[in-house]
């Protein structure tokens, strides 16, 4: 059980811990991207630390996994859920990102998806059977695709609120 596999193996608590503080921490990131002065090199740095270390966690997993690869648990369109799960947190991001006034538009996107891209790619890592590489390509890809997602629907949020304004006039 995953109770079992989190509790009785190091490597896959320090994955989970990993991949829940870049969730964490990159939903801040994400959140500040879009206030002038808010967002830190430093807080960059972190996050891009937490993130660089959860996934060297899954590339050192091809070698040494955690737990034993395993069809148990396996998900067929996992990949499509990872996109699906994390669409709706990066448009209400996108759009509290819009109400504010996001200096490096294209930045602040790309944050924001990449925060709501993290968060289900953390929870498949419980939903989903346990394989490094199939963690790698069907979990992690789709949260950083999501990435620029978050930077195409932030443009398009803003476009839209522009051309409200406009029409407004």
């Amino acid at each position: 059980s995953i109770y079992h596999d989190l509790f009785h193996s190091h490597q896959f608590q320090i994955e989970s811990l990993l991949g829940f503080a870049f969730s964490f921490v990159m939903a801040f990131v994400g959140l500040y991207g879009a206030i002038p002065g808010a967002l830190t090199r430093r807080l960059i740095f972190f996050a891009s630390i937490l993130g660089l270390l959860w996934l060297a966690c899954y590339f050192f997993g091809l070698f040494s996994p955690a737990l034993e690869p395993s069809m148990q648990g396996k998900r067929e369109h996992c990949y499509l859920e990872a996109f699906l799960y994390s669409f709706p947190p990066t448009l209400v991001g996108c759009y509290l990102i819009a109400n504010r006034y996001p200096v490096r538009r294209l930045q602040a996107g790309l944050l924001i998806g990449l925060a709501a891209g993290a968060i289900p790619a953390l929870f498949m890592q419980f939903a989903c059977m346990y394989d490094p590489y199939h963690t790698l390509t069907h979990h992690m890809l789709p949260g950083v695709i999501n990435g620029g997602i978050g930077v195409v629907s932030l443009l398009l949020i803003l476009r839209l609120k522009s051309l409200r304004r406009q029409s407004s006039l």
